[in-house]
Parts: C-alpha cells; sequence; structure tokens
C-alpha cells in the first residue's frame, strides 16, 4: 500500500505490530488540501481484517505529516509541522507525530528549538537500532546532514551526535537513508547527472566507503527490519 497524493489530499500509512497481540496494524492519514487541513485517520488489523476511523485521537486539527515513517519500540513517529505557521509566515512549528500501537493513540514529540524553526522539507526522521534519529539537512541542495538522536525516550532530549558534510570534489547532494547496527550511515550520493552510488560513511574517520553499488538518483530505498515468526496471510 504505498503513500498516495493528489491536488486534492494526500494520503500517508504507518505500519508497525502490536508487541503485545502482535497484531500488525497499517494506519492511514488521508491530509486534505482544500478544506483547512482536515484530515482523516483510520487504522486496519490483520486480526479484525476491517478498518476503524481514528479522527478523535489526532492532537492537533492542523498539521502536516511527511510520508517517511520508522518503528521505536511500541511507537510509529512521523516528521510533522504545523501548516498555519507557513500560511501565516510565523517562526516554523515542526515536532513528531506518534502513534502508540498498542492503545491506537496519537501524540506529539516536541524538537528542540534550532529543529522545531527549521525548514520542513529539509528534515527527516531515521532510526539507529532503537533510538529516535532526526536527519537536519542544510538546505535543499544537501550538502550536509546532522545526525539529532534522542536520549532515552526523552521529549527535547535530542543530543546532535555529528554532521556529515559532502566532499568539495563531489559538489553533489549527499542523502542518509539509514543506518548500520554500528551507527554508521548509509548514504546516497549523485554523483552525475541522474547517477547515484550508496557510501558507507564513518563519523569517527570522516571517512566514505563505497559499497559499489550505483543506480539512478533517487532510487535507492533502505529500510530496517527486525526478525519475527508472525505470517501475513
Amino acid at each position: 500500500m504505498p503513500n498516495k497524493f493528489n491536488k486534492d489530499h494526500e494520503t500517508d500509512l504507518g505500519f508497525g505490530v502490536c508487541p503485545f497481540t502482535i497484531d500488525p496494524k497499517i494506519v492511514e492519514i488521508t491530509q486534505f488540501h482544500k478544506t483547512s487541513y482536515h484530515f482523516e485517520a483510520k487504522v486496519y488489523t490483520v486480526n479484525s481484517g476491517k478498518w476503524r476511523s481514528l479522527s478523535s485521537n489526532v492532537p492537533s486539527k492542523q498539521f502536516r505529516v511527511f510520508w517517511a515513517q520508522v518503528v521505536v519500540d511500541r511507537f510509529i513517529y512521523w516528521c510533522a509541522f504545523d501548516p498555519m505557521t507557513i500560511d501565516n509566515e510565523l517562526p516554523n512549528h515542526n515536532f513528531i507525530m506518534s502513534f502508540d500501537i498498542t492503545n491506537e493513540n496519537f501524540g506529539v514529540v516536541e524538537l528542540p528549538d534550532c529543529l522545531r524553526r527549521h525548514s520542513p522539507s529539509q528534515l527527516c526522521i531515521s532510526k539507529v537500532r532503537e533510538s529516535l534519529v532526526i536527519l537536519e539537512y542544510d538546505s535543499f541542495v544537501k550538502c550536509a546532514c546532522g545526525v539529532w538522536m534522542m536520549e532515552n525516550g526523552v521529549e527535547k532530549s535530542f543530543t546532535k551526535r555529528f554532521t556529515v558534510e559532502a566532499p568539495p570534489y563531489w559538489s553533489k547532494s549527499i542523502t542518509t537513508l539509514g543506518f548500520r547496527k554500528s551507527g554508521q550511515p548509509i548514504m546516497e550520493v549523485e554523483i552525475a547527472h541522474e547517477q547515484s552510488e550508496l557510501v558507507v560513511y564513518e563519523p569517527y574517520t570522516e571517512r566514505f566507503d563505497d559499497i559499489g553499488i550505483y543506480a539512478i538518483t533517487e532510487s535507492f530505498v533502505v529500510n530496517s527490519y527486525i526478525e519475527t515468526l508472525v505470517l501475513l496471510g
């Protein structure tokens, strides 16, 4: 079930497995662009085989969710922002929206001020092992990426671990796609027009190691996984 977008609305999805019931769940958030940021939220559970409305549980009537999601413990997380700040030319209000897979409630995780006021389109969510991570890009060109990690699950406790800067001889964008178990970022580097390669960045030596995989720019996808005995279908 891919995320969907058209001129009237956008549908974003989240997926996780309840750690107590081992019941896989899909969360669907539909955001309508022409009706004062109206939205609808639904959840599908494999055990029930049905969709149920969750709109009353969403924390705010005014928000925009970005499609990327991560699952940490029993929570699904998305980057989000208050669109009214953009429309009214107010300081940005970015935050993280969470969904508790166990009780099916939404919540908000506030960010440090420097991330809260950053350009929404230049933030991305990820994780290192079971720790939530925010990626902070310097601009649309993506020549640098700051890696912020939430400490001990405490709200606003994000600490900047390191910054990845593209070497000047690349002169192209870098995108963090995910992390190894060791915490090393796996990155896409644009090396020519519409051509990219995968590299691994070592924060301590500041060295980039080529993996030897090449593809069309923005076609790489890296996902984390957890082994499970749950059978779907």
